[in-house]
């Protein structure tokens, strides 16, 4: 799909959210997740997809998507993106 609107990439975004918060067991989690403009990284300043940052002791964890990298990606893609960052929040402690 060429150039989805915000509310479109919102949806999908959605979706998996919802979707993998169950099969990585973050459903007592509060996640809060927003769409940027764009993202870039403070390390390295390059732009990036997304980001995620986790606070174990209070349950929360924070995702960012980056709507000028995303607005075109294919679902797959998306998902993809979506059970990475999550995937911070479950291992985010180990580090």
């Amino acid at each position: 799909m060429k150039d989805r609107t915000v509310p479109q990439l919102h949806a999908v975004l959605d979706k998996y959210i919802k979707k993998w918060k169950r099969y990585l067991f973050l459903n007592t989690w509060l996640l809060d997740s927003s769409i940027r403009d764009y993202i870039q990284n403070d390390r390295d300043n390059i732009d990036t997809i997304a980001t995620c940052d986790a606070e174990w002791k209070y349950f929360h964890v924070t995702l960012n998507f980056s709507y000028a990298k995303m607005r075109d990606m294919k679902k797959t893609e998306i998902e993809k993106i979506v059970i990475h960052e999550l995937l911070h929040a479950v291992v985010n402690e180990m580090r």
